[in-house]
């Protein structure tokens, strides 16, 4: 995938590669899946970074695996042939969620850990007083034993990694320091990985369900430290002078190592050596088609009485032509843009500034989203409204004038809507069709994998693409 306004996946032949990499200063590599598979290097790797290494490029190591300290990292990378490494060239989750918790903990204030030696280590370098690594058993036969064992008054976070021996024990009292602290005690885990792939093409489950048990139990989402959170990129920044134009991501999965080097503004290269399959790949790029818009033309037509249809052609200096009408009701301050991407996959997407909803349906899903509509929407609105007043070429600015930005919505899965309060227009939209609510997020951080992307632009020259993601349950 590369990197800037454009953003096409397409395979690396020799020539290409030679330009994308000599365009680069920085790799930042991803570890399992991408150089190793448990402890079999994957066929190639080493001597490929041996010759990036020789051609004077900057090596950076980016995992989520919490269970190997840097230094632990330094001495695989050269037991299994690869260049050397120093440990400040590794940024694993276990060392940026200790350097997270030692800039936000207060002075002497400690975490409760579910997780690793090698986490507990990273914690002690940085001086975060910790305890719960190892094995752990329920303190009494009943529950009413469980919710009374002592508590440190000291623990002011709790931390989730890579845990063999997590247990209900553990997460008993993970939940009790949270709800004994409320907001204060801060919820951290490393990463959110569901599978680890190992040699064989097996896998074993990942840190990302035990940050799910201990996220459901306490009803509250957790910070994530690792991928794909720029937070981990942002430490890797914060090491090195590095300049993300000329920065490549190289990872095997697209819910996170290729997911962060978007967000980053990143060249991303994804290699088939570990979670990701092609399949998976040409799917994606089905479902999530971010448009590189150029020309925007309207020509108004007749529609229904008190309505006009608009047709906006969207076409990219690359793309073929990709359509998006939107229906103008001035009589009930509607508008509606039908959105139809160059997969042919169509979308709905609702304005209704009487009732004060934006909904979005994607037509081949039979579920609609709904938020509700804040200034920057209704100012939109209020432009397309007056679209037929003005001349169409007077509400365009110059094509490389075109301002672009991406919005993320996250899905309240469980928070399902009675259409029967939201009015006329979203009622009809939805009927028969389940709603649930969104809410934007709190910026790429927070994401999960995404679900769909709406591309849409606006008479003011301004395209979105907004991606929707599945909040915790």
């Amino acid at each position: 995938m590369a990197g800037g306004g454009s953003r096409r996946c397409r395979r690396l032949e020799a020539e290409a590669a030679r330009a994308v990499l000599g365009a680069a200063d920085t790799l930042l590599f991803d570890c399992d899946g991408v150089l190793w598979r448990g402890e079999a290097a994957v066929g190639g790797a080493a001597a490929a970074l041996g010759r990036l290494a020789a051609a004077g490029k900057r090596l950076c190591y980016v995992t989520n695996n919490s269970s190997r300290t840097r230094a632990a990292y330094t001495e695989k990378l050269r037991r299994l042939g690869f260049p050397p490494a120093e440990p400040r060239h590794i940024f694993g989750s276990a060392y940026c969620a200790a350097r997270y918790l030692r800039q936000a903990l207060p002075p002497g204030a400690a975490a409760y850990v579910l997780g690793s030696p090698a986490l507990a280590a990273e914690l002690e370098a940085v001086g975060v007083p910790h305890l719960g690594p190892g094995p752990a058993a329920l303190p009494g036969p009943t529950p009413a034993d469980w919710a009374q064992a002592p508590l440190d008054p000291a623990v002011r976070a709790v931390l989730v990694g890579f845990d063999e021996h997590f247990s209900y024990a553990k997460l008993c009292q993970a939940l009790r320091y949270l709800l004994r602290g409320g907001p204060d005690c801060l919820l951290v885990g490393t990463n959110r990985d569901h599978r680890l792939p190992l040699e064989g093409g097996t896998a074993i489950p990942g840190t990302g369900c035990l940050v799910k048990a201990v996220e459901t139990a306490a009803q509250r989402e957790a910070f994530i430290v690792g991928k794909p959170n720029r937070y981990m990129f942002d430490c890797v920044v914060s090491e090195f002078n590095i300049d993300p134009a000329r920065t490549i991501m190289v990872g095997d999965r697209l819910d996170t190592d290729i997911l962060m080097g978007n967000s980053c503004g990143l060249t991303t290269l994804l290699t088939l050596t570990g979670v990701t399959t092609l399949d998976e790949v040409k799917g994606h790029q089905e479902i999530v088609g971010i448009s590189v818009v150029g020309v925007l033309s309207f020509s108004p037509s007749s529609a229904q009485a008190g309505s006009q249809l608009v047709r906006l052609t969207v076409q990219g200096q690359q793309d073929p032509l990709r359509n998006q009408t939107a229906l103008v009701d001035k009589s009930r301050s509607t508008v509606t843009y039908y959105i139809t991407s160059q997969s042919n996959h169509t979308a709905v997407v609702l304005y209704d500034s009487r009732n004060g909803y934006v909904c979005y349906k994607p037509v081949e899903q039979h579920v609609c989203y709904l938020r509700r509509m804040d200034a920057w929407d209704l100012q939109t609105l209020q432009m397309t409204l007056n679209t037929s007043e003005q001349r169409g070429d007077q509400l365009l600015r110059q094509n490389n004038q075109t301002e672009y930005y991406r919005e993320f919505l996250g899905i309240l899965a469980r928070q399902a809507v009675d259409p029967k309060s939201l009015g006329e227009a979203v009622q009809t939209l939805c009927e028969q069709t389940s709603i649930f609510w969104v809410r934007r997020g709190e910026g790429p951080g927070k994401q999960r994998l995404i679900y769909l992307c709406i591309d849409i632009c606006f008479p003011s020259n301004v395209c979105v693409s907004i991606c929707f993601y599945y909040l915790p349950e």
